[in-house]
């Protein structure tokens, strides 16, 4: 926040560019930070230790397994961001049906509009729940997979042998580009 605040009071600087690479320097920073502080904050959620303790544990995750986490999460959330807009949209479409065709209003593009924006607000809420649960799930699994495997062997098995598969997946591509 001070970085960009400096930005700001530099902006009638005539140097545009070097504002412009500035600006683009901390957006990539501050993406990083928040997919970091995903990562540690269940850290601190799962195994009740500090947020220092929570980053080391972060670091080796990222530094072990960090393509896995980056795909994880490229992966889950334009398919999350995705299923809320279709609850949007059919949100949307209720409404329509509603103040059209059974209330008889004139303005219901308003009213589809407003229930677009409520259905997508809402359904956004319940998809940062599942995204969270996700990343637990990544998390626990990196660090203790015997732990599934002892309480939840149908799940351990499904996602060990999806796990298997992309290593195989992984190698297979790092020797044919070699």
């Amino acid at each position: 926040q001070t970085m960009r605040a400096m930005i700001r009071m530099g902006r009638n600087n005539r140097n545009n560019f070097v504002r412009c690479c500035i600006e683009c320097i901390l957006k990539c920073l501050e993406d990083m930070i928040r997919f970091f502080n995903i990562y540690a904050f269940t850290h601190v959620a799962v195994y009740g230790s500090t947020y220092c303790e929570a980053a080391k544990q972060t670091w080796g995750l990222i530094k072990g397994r960090g393509w896995d986490l980056l795909i994880n999460d490229q992966l889950i959330s334009p398919v999350l961001g995705f299923g809320a807009v279709l609850v949007g949209l059919l949100c949307a479409v209720v409404a329509v049906l509603l103040g059209y065709v059974a209330w008889d209003l004139e303005y219901w593009g308003w009213w589809a509009f407003a229930g677009f924006l409520i259905g997508m607000a809402v359904s956004l809420c319940a998809m940062e729940v599942v995204e969270s649960c996700i990343a637990t799930l990544f998390v626990c699994f990196a660090e203790d997979p015997e732990a599934l495997a002892r309480t939840k062997p149908t799940e351990y098995n499904r996602l060990d042998s999806a796990f298997r598969g992309r290593m195989v997946e992984i190698n297979r591509d790092n020797r044919d580009n070699n």
